[in-house]
């Protein structure tokens, strides 16, 4: 049976998921994985992962098993920026048989692995993998990374990482906070100025020189109507009269 030989490779799938992949090819297991692997486990899987996976009474799960990536993390880096280099590497995947959900590290650098693989890719367990307080242990002896792309899966995953990009950037232009910048890097200059904006800089000065002198020449004119008002004011002393032109 065909069920029979994938579950010894590791596929675990459902019967309709089976029929689902068998489509019009032959019931072949290379031509079932082939398509096992774009389509989302949740449509096909059959539920492998021991009840208590994500539970600290799970020691250990056995393999050999594929499993689905939902979501990959660095946790070692900034969520804005899990690209940065200013820490040593440690993925957390969350990973799902279609029915079931658990998390994994690993405790050495994974082959083929990083943060820019989408959700969808699927992922071979090998042998015995050790469960530390509901977390896989994975490592390139028990961890495998086969491929695959969920189409609606990695497009979502593509779009709302282009739409985040986009948004950082925008709010760096309204005045937002600047990017995160990792240690030893130089932070990026900022964009001159455009020629329309010191057209406008220029306008602006202009008008302010314009709006001053006006000002120096009001404040002059007052002081020259002080000036005389104050000389037309004499006082003539003697025989006690005082004269006052006004």
């Amino acid at each position: 049976m065909a069920g029979a030989t994938l579950d010894a490779k590791g596929w675990h799938l459902s019967t309709e998921g089976i029929e689902q992949c068998v489509g019009d090819n032959a019931r072949k297991d290379e031509k079932i994985i082939d398509v096992a692997k774009d389509t989302d486990f949740k449509e096909i899987g059959r539920k492998w992962l021991p009840e208590d996976v994500s539970k600290v009474s799970c020691e250990y799960v056995e393999g050999p098993g594929v499993l689905q990536i939902q979501k990959i993390r660095n946790v070692a880096a900034p969520k804005d920026n899990e690209e940065s280099q200013g820490a040593p590497r440690l993925l957390k995947l969350t990973l799902t048989d279609g029915h079931l959900n658990c998390n994994g590290v690993e405790t050495e650098k994974l082959d083929k692995f990083g943060v820019n693989v989408p959700p969808g890719t699927k992922v071979l367990l090998k042998g015995t993998v050790a469960v530390e307080h509901g977390i896989l242990l994975l490592n390139n002896k028990n961890c495998h990374l086969i491929g695959g792309r969920v189409e609606k899966m990695a497009e979502n995953w593509e779009l709302k990482k282009m739409l985040s990009k986009q948004s950082k950037l925008r709010g760096v232009t309204e005045g937002g906070p600047p990017p995160f910048v990792p240690f030893g890097h130089k932070i990026q200059q900022v964009k001159p100025a455009t020629q329309k904006d010191n057209f406008k800089s220029l306008a602006t000065k202009k008008e302010e020189k314009k709006e001053e002198g006006e000002f120096e020449q009001q404040r002059q004119a007052t002081i020259a109507e002080a000036l005389q008002a104050k000389e037309e004011k004499t006082k003539t002393f003697g025989g006690g009269q005082k004269q006052v032109n006004f």
